[in-house]
C-alpha cells in the first residue's frame, strides 16, 4: 500500500515538473515574441515620424508639359507653402525628362552642393534627387505616365504631432504558415491607387495560408531581395482598420515553398497619415472574407 501511495507520489511529481518546464519554456517563446513584435511597432513609428518619413510629407503636384514655374507666389503652377521663397524656379518637363532651375540668390541645396539647374532622377529608379531649401525637401516621382513633385517639412505639424498607432492584441495564432506558388513567368496586372490611376504591377505568385479551418490566399508582389510585398483587406478594412486596406511584408522562402504570414506586422499604408501619398489598394483577390484581427488599427490620424 506504502509503495502504491509513494509511486503515485513521484509520478505526480514527474508530471507536474515536466508540465512546469513546458509552460516555461512557453512563456520564454512567447516573451521573445513579443519583444520582436514591439521591436517592429517602435521602428515602424520611428520610420515615419523621421525626417523623410510619410508624416513631414507638405504636398504633392503633377507636373505638366514644359515649364513648371515654383515657390510660394499664387501665381506659380506649383506652390510651395508659404515658408518658401515666393518665386524659386522651374520644373521643364520634355520627352519623359525632369530638369530643375534654380533662380539667382535662391539657396537650393542637392548633397550639400548649391543647384543652379539640374536633370531630377525619380523615385521609381531606386534613388531620386533629393532638393532641399531650409526645412523643405523635395523629389520626383513617376507614377504611370505622370510625373510630380513630392514635398517634404520636416517641421510639418503631422510629424511634430503625431499622436503614436493604435493595435490589435499581439496575438502569435496570426503568424501562418502558409506556401508559396508562383506564377509562372509573373503575372502583369493593373493595380489601382487612391487617386484612381491604375499602375502596372507584376504578381511573382500567392501565398496560400489555413486560418479558422479554411484557406485563403493572397497575391504578392516584389518586396526586395528577402521579402514579398502583401496589400489585403479583410472584414476589419474600413471599421477598426484602414479603409484603404493595409501592407504587409512576408519572407521568401529559403528552401522549398514554405514560408509564413505574420499578421502581426499589417500596417497601414501610408495614405492613412497624409493626404499626398498615391498608395495602391488591395486587387479583388485580396479582400478576405475573415476579420484578421492583428496588425494595426486605424481611427483617424489627421
Amino acid at each position: 500500500m506504502k509503495n502504491s501511495i509513494l509511486f503515485s507520489i513521484i509520478i505526480s511529481l514527474t508530471f507536474l515538473l515536466i508540465n512546469c518546464d513546458s509552460k516555461t519554456e512557453e512563456k520564454s517563446v512567447n516573451t521573445k515574441y513579443i519583444s520582436e513584435i514591439e521591436n517592429w511597432r517602435t521602428n515602424r513609428v520611428n520610420n515615419l515620424i523621421s525626417a523623410n518619413g510619410w508624416t513631414a510629407l507638405a504636398g504633392l503636384f503633377w507636373l505638366e508639359n514644359g515649364e513648371n514655374t515654383f515657390g510660394s507666389n499664387k501665381e506659380n503652377k506649383v506652390i510651395f507653402p508659404k515658408k518658401a521663397p515666393q518665386r524659386m524656379g522651374t520644373f521643364q518637363l520634355e520627352n519623359d525628362s525632369v530638369q530643375v532651375k534654380i533662380y539667382p540668390d535662391i539657396d537650393v541645396k542637392c548633397k550639400d552642393s548649391l543647384v543652379s539647374q539640374m536633370g531630377l532622377v525619380a523615385d521609381i529608379y531606386g534613388n531620386p534627387t533629393i532638393l532641399n531649401h531650409q526645412s523643405l525637401n523635395w523629389n520626383l516621382i513617376k507614377r504611370g505616365e505622370k510625373y510630380g513633385i513630392r514635398l517634404r517639412d520636416t517641421l510639418h505639424e503631422n510629424r511634430q504631432n503625431f499622436k503614436g498607432i493604435e493595435y490589435f492584441p499581439i496575438d502569435k495564432n496570426w503568424k501562418l504558415e502558409a506556401t508559396f506558388e508562383p506564377y509562372k513567368g509573373g503575372k502583369d496586372m493593373k493595380f489601382k491607387n487612391v487617386l484612381d490611376m491604375e499602375v502596372d504591377q507584376k504578381i511573382e505568385g500567392r501565398l496560400i495560408f489555413n486560418t479558422a479551418r479554411k484557406q485563403y490566399a493572397l497575391d504578392v508582389l516584389d518586396g526586395g531581395p528577402e521579402d514579398f510585398f502583401v496589400i489585403f483587406a479583410d472584414e476589419t478594412t474600413g471599421n477598426d482598420t484602414y479603409g484603404g486596406g493595409r501592407y504587409m511584408y512576408s519572407p521568401r522562402p529559403k528552401n522549398g515553398n514554405k514560408t509564413f504570414i505574420d499578421f502581426n506586422k499589417a500596417y497601414t499604408p501610408p495614405c492613412g497619415f497624409t493626404d499626398f501619398a498615391t498608395c495602391l489598394l488591395p486587387p479583388s483577390q485580396n479582400r478576405l472574407s475573415i476579420s484578421i484581427t492583428a496588425g494595426e488599427q486605424y481611427h483617424g490620424h489627421h
